[in-house]
Formats: C-alpha cells, sequence, structure tokens
C-alpha cells in the first residue's frame, strides 16, 4: 500500500450509489476520491495517486473496463475493483486485463470493502493463511516443465492467480474453493484457491487464496521472468 491512510477512487455516473459506496470508505478510514466516469477518472489520476479504484462497468463516455485499459497502459497499478449488475464484458476479459475483483449488484455493502482491505494485501501476506474447512474440489496434476503444463494443459499464472483446462463441470458455481498440487519438475505448487471464471469448458480461471512459502517463492519466480498485467490470465 503506498499511503499509510489509503485512498480509494470512486467511479460511478449514479450519484446515489456513489455517495453510499463513499460512505462505507469514509467509515473505513480511507481517503477519497470520485469521479462520474472513466474519462473523468483520468483526469483525477493526472494530480492523484490512489492506492484502489471502485468502479461501474456501463458508463457514458468511458466505460470501466476502457478505463481499466487505459490505466494499466500508462503503468498505473492501483487495485481496480469493478461493481456491476450487467456488462457485456466477461469475467475472463476483465481479469486478464488487469482487474482484480468483481463484485455483482446487489451486494453486501461491507464485502466490498472487505475485498478492497484484502487486495491491497502484499501477496505474501494474503496468501499466508490456509482457509477453514475441506475444499469443495482437489486437482491434482503433474507436468515436467512449464512448458509441458502450457502445452497439455494451458496452465499459466498471472499477478494474482492462474488459467488452466477446464476440468471442472460447467454448473459449478464461482467462489468455489479448490485445493490444488501442481508438480512440475521438481517444483511443487500447492496450496487453495477460488473459481473466479469458468469459459465455456474451455479454460478455467482461479485467484490464489493460500499458497505455501516454497509455492510463493516459485510464482514470484515466475512472475519476474514473465512480465504481466493480468491478474488471471486468458491466453485463448
Amino acid at each position: 500500500m503506498k499511503n499509510q491512510v489509503p485512498t480509494v477512487l470512486i467511479v460511478d455516473d449514479e450519484p446515489d450509489l456513489r455517495e453510499i459506496i463513499e460512505f462505507d470508505f469514509d467509515l473505513a478510514g480511507y481517503n477519497i476520491l470520485m469521479a462520474e466516469n472513466g474519462l473523468a477518472a483520468l483526469e483525477v489520476l493526472k494530480t492523484n495517486e490512489v492506492d484502489a479504484v471502485v468502479s461501474d462497468i456501463v458508463m457514458p463516455k468511458m466505460d470501466g473496463v476502457q478505463f481499466l485499459q487505459e490505466l494499466r497502459k500508462k503503468g498505473s497499478q492501483p487495485i481496480v475493483v469493478f461493481v456491476t449488475a450487467h456488462s457485456a464484458y466477461k469475467e475472463n476479459i476483465i481479469f486478464s486485463l488487469g482487474g482484480n475483483g468483481l463484485v455483482r449488484k446487489p451486494f453486501k455493502r461491507k464485502s466490498l470493502v472487505q475485498n478492497c482491505e484484502r487486495l491491497l494485501l502484499d501477496p505474501k501476506k494474503r496468501w499466508s493463511t490456509p482457509r477453514p474447512g475441506p475444499a469443495s474440489f482437489e486437482i491434482k496434476i503433474q507436468w515436467q516443465d512449464l512448458e509441458e503444463a502450457w502445452t497439455k494443459d494451458r496452465f499459466k499464472m498471472g499477478l494474482g492467480g492462474f488459467c488452466l483446462k477446464n476440468i471442472l463441470s460447467s454448473t459449478v458455481e464461482e467462489e468455489t474453493q479448490v485445493h490444488f498440487e501442481f508438480k512440475i519438475g521438481p517444483d511443487v505448487l500447492v496450496g487453495e484457491a477460488a473459481l473466479r471464471w469458468n469459459n465455456a469448458q474451455i479454460l478455467s480461471g482461479f485467484e490464489f487464496l493460500y499458497v505455501d512459502e516454497k509455492s510463493f517463492q516459485f510464482w514470484n519466480n515466475y512472475i519476474q521472468k514473465n512480465s504481466t498485467l493480468a491478474f488471471i490470465p486468458n491466453p485463448i
């Protein structure tokens, strides 16, 4: 987090919703900036640094995903969480472009702030605690190396998770938690993740919830060698 007191930019063309979200983040102790669409948000960011952006997607002049693309082009890396009831953009596109979260309207107000607080944590701290209770599914795969992982199962990691050739039923719901164990040559990547998207039985995208120390180092080395803006990749 850049600042001791985090700053959030709220982007929404509905004044009432902006005020509701502003109230909740103000209560949580955030500095707050606001804009009515993506174009206005870019103007705000010319003179302000922020730690987090909470944005609608469907807005006039510049929608939330277009704003995200411009933001990442400029090298700006605040977390971006979208709040939307409906959108032409699929979850896999949003996460692959560098979006960090997607909250559906109507939503529990505390959950939006909590989601941002979680994403603002350093990844090592964010992924350090195993989730209580058993996961709904277990995924175990062994590959000779990363090249085979990509060729056979479309395995690829991003800043917050990984994609994988879909092995889950299309009826499995988003947020479903899985335990994974991937053997990649001499390395083992093990932990827990949540399903974030399921792309027509082609690919699934998962967000890391927990990884052990060795797995974190493996991920960190991977990211250093494979520059990416994607929170969860969508290479197809």
